[in-house]
């Protein structure tokens, strides 16, 4: 659980961890692994062109940079809502 993680994390040269999933968000912050994570909302258009907003989230732990999102990356996206996340996660 939560200790392999952070062995992994203490012996890899990783400095950004992507976090695919609301389950995933939740039990990073009830592991104690992040202890919150800041929240960004973007504004997007789905392939309906319905306005939507996607919920982004992010945290710094150690020196590294967590990202995620609680909308799994399977679930289909919109072009333009993919293009609010690439851009989001670029800027972090």
């Amino acid at each position: 659980g939560a200790e392999f993680l952070r062995w992994q994390l203490r012996t890899a040269a990783v400095d950004r961890v992507l976090v695919n999933g609301a389950n995933a968000l939740e039990w990073l912050v009830k592991a104690g692994v992040v202890a919150e994570f800041d929240v960004e909302e973007v504004e997007y258009r789905n392939a309906k062109g319905r306005s939507k907003t996607m919920v982004l989230s992010h945290a710094e732990v150690d020196g590294r940079r967590w990202q995620g999102w609680a909308t799994p990356v399977e679930d289909a996206l919109s072009p333009d809502g993919q293009a609010g996340r690439v851009d989001w996660l670029r800027a972090q």
